[in-house]
């Protein structure tokens, strides 16, 4: 039996994790692991038999999964592998391997994870991206997860400087969201890695999503929370990142405000507080570039402090009102000036004056967007 088939045939056999991790630890290698008589296992693990029965009987397909290894370019990475990330081999029950598609070189290199919302506002998104950025250009790993939103931004910032890992719920013969196939293949030009524990044909199941979570939190030193909402996925990320010994990080924002109230449950836990992307990069060691400390965006210029930012001094109070507001998100007409409780023609009359000097963009439905800059003018 070939290694690789031996790997293969260890990860999908049914057992939990952590007792794959105590087998894999005790024998070396997976032939010695496939090699135990039930006996042997059940000192190992403490497990029932009956588990540990259905352990042995199970067969695994190898030749199919090698097949579809080939056709899409997918490689392993097991866990005895030097290209195996250090720090998930910590975690209580990582998988056996790791499938990729890219360059699995960059998996030694120290990681930070980012998480958050799949309908993040506009702000938390140039923060994230912004954050991607200067991580990569600090020779961080970037990890997320490839969803929408939060995660998007963190790869896109993350390739414009360095390279970016993307952990997904699915095998790896498929992009999920398909939205993101161009991202996804962006990832790999660039020198980053899409990985996955699932067989490379395994479709997407939201089931799979909070334990991919774990690999996410696992592979880095630390992890910074976005934006995310009270019951969220990323929430469990920054569980999971807090129970492996992860430093936590979470983006500040105004204490009302509900899209942050997971922001908001992770600071009053312990989490670290952050306003600028240097911040948790700093905290964790790592040398940023020279001109990193000209870009710093202060609290001023965060999109989710209440701090009036330098507005060319010709706007009004009322313009500056509605600058704040758009810079959080995209809004409607009715929601501005509810918020702002003002006339709907004073708002559009102000808005028009914005959209004329390019700081505004109209959507459909009567929506706004912010399309200045958020930083320092």
């Amino acid at each position: 039996m070939g290694n690789e088939r031996a790997w293969l045939t260890l990860h999908h056999k049914p057992l939990g994790e952590i007792h794959k991790k105590a087998l894999i630890e005790e024998c070396g290698t997976p032939e010695a692991v496939l090699g135990l008589t039930m006996l042997e296992i059940a000192e190992i693990t403490r497990e029932r038999s009956p588990e540990i029965s259905q352990f042995q009987r199970a067969r695994v397909d190898c030749q199919a999964i090698e097949g579809s290894m080939r056709e899409h370019g997918i490689r392993i990475i097991p866990f005895t592998h030097e290209q195996y990330p250090p720090l998930l081999r910590e975690i209580p029950d990582p998988p056996a391997l790791l499938y990729a598609r890219g360059d699995a070189s960059v998996l030694t290199r120290r990681s930070i994870s980012v998480v958050g919302s799949r309908l993040a506002d506009r702000g938390a998104v140039k923060w994230t991206e912004a954050f991607g950025e200067l991580a990569g250009a600090a020779g961080a790993l970037v990890t997320s997860g490839l969803a929408l939103g939060i995660d998007a931004a963190a790869h896109r910032g993350a390739i414009r400087t360095g390279v970016t890992a993307a952990v997904l719920g699915n095998g790896l013969a498929h992009v999920f969201p398909s939205r993101n196939r161009e991202l996804a293949r962006a990832i790999e030009n660039s020198g980053g890695v899409m990985l996955s524990e699932y067989a490379p044909d395994v479709q997407p199941d939201r089931h799979h999503f909070p334990k991919r979570n774990r690999i996410v939190a696992g592979i880095s030193e630390g992890v910074v929370l976005v934006q995310a909402a009270y019951r969220s996925g990323a929430n469990i990320t920054a569980r999971l990142a807090g129970d492996c010994g992860r430093e936590l990080f979470a983006l500040a924002a105004q204490p009302w405000d509900g899209r942050f109230a997971g922001n908001h449950r992770f600071q009053r836990d312990g989490a670290t507080f952050v306003v600028d992307p240097e911040d948790a990069l700093g905290s964790l060691g790592f040398k940023l570039p020279p001109a990193a400390g000209k870009k710093k965006s202060s609290p001023q210029n965060n999109p989710f402090t209440s701090t009036p930012r330098p507005f060319p001094e010709s706007w009004g109070e009322t313009t500056r009102s509605i600058a704040e507001k758009l810079i959080m998100d995209d809004t409607d007409l009715e929601t501005l000036c509810a918020r702002l409780t003002l006339r709907s023609d004073d708002v559009l009359h102000r808005i028009a004056r914005l959209e004329m000097d390019g700081f505004v963009e109209e959507l459909p439905g009567q929506r706004f967007r912010w399309n200045g800059p958020v930083g320092e003018r």
